[in-house]
């Protein structure tokens, strides 16, 4: 295995050579519920009010859970992807494991005003050397389009590059909806998310 600092180095000196590849390798979307989402456009440009919480699990292994409301919905070990429109779906929302970062996750769903707000949670895997981090959300009407970013952690973080975790993300936005027309999640390498007000999250 290569040592941490040198191939933590190297990837980092790297990255600036080949952003364009790297991004171009790695975007993935996904697409529920509906025709798929356009990316900010002139008319529907992405909205700063959003808070987020992103939770890492390095045991690599998908840790939220939901508890359906009815046995016609089998809770399965699949990464999570579900938008929460109401206060009882967020009290079905579980973990397996408490990593750091839950407990600002079970504050987040306790403390959001559904009849204002939704909050999408989704698993990802990432790999072990790179974080999870909200890119930009828009919203129009019953719609919306969450993007994420995964750049590189800090170069002093202890970490594989052969390695990949399972990051939660809980995003909420406003969204007074309790019926989602359709959703589009995508993720890319870098972020070029809108620049948030100073000494927001």
């Amino acid at each position: 295995m290569v040592p941490h600092s040198t191939s933590r180095r190297r990837l980092l000196r790297a990255t600036v050579g080949v952003a364009a590849v790297g991004v171009a390798g790695c975007n993935e979307s996904v697409t529920g519920g509906g025709p798929e989402t356009p990316s900010p456009t002139e008319t529907v440009q992405p909205t700063l009010d959003y808070d987020a919480v992103i939770v890492r699990n390095p045991a690599a292994e998908p840790f939220v859970g939901y508890d359906p409301a009815d046995s016609l919905e089998d809770e399965t070990d699949e990464p999570l992807q579900r938008t929460l429109v109401t206060a009882d779906e967020a009290d079905r929302v579980s973990f397996r494991t408490e990593v750091a970062g839950v407990e600002e996750a079970r504050a987040l769903l306790r403390e959001t005003d559904f009849e204002r707000s939704v909050v999408h949670v989704s698993e990802h895997r990432v790999g072990a050397c790179r974080t999870l981090e909200v890119d930009y959300v828009t919203v129009d009407g019953d719609s919306f389009d969450l993007d994420f970013c995964s750049p590189l952690r800090p170069a002093d973080v202890a970490c594989s590059l052969d390695d990949r975790d399972v990051v939660a993300a809980f995003v909420r936005f406003p969204m007074a909806t309790d019926d989602i027309g359709s959703y589009t999640l995508g993720r890319g390498g870098s972020c070029e998310r809108p620049r948030r007000p100073e000494g927001s999250s």
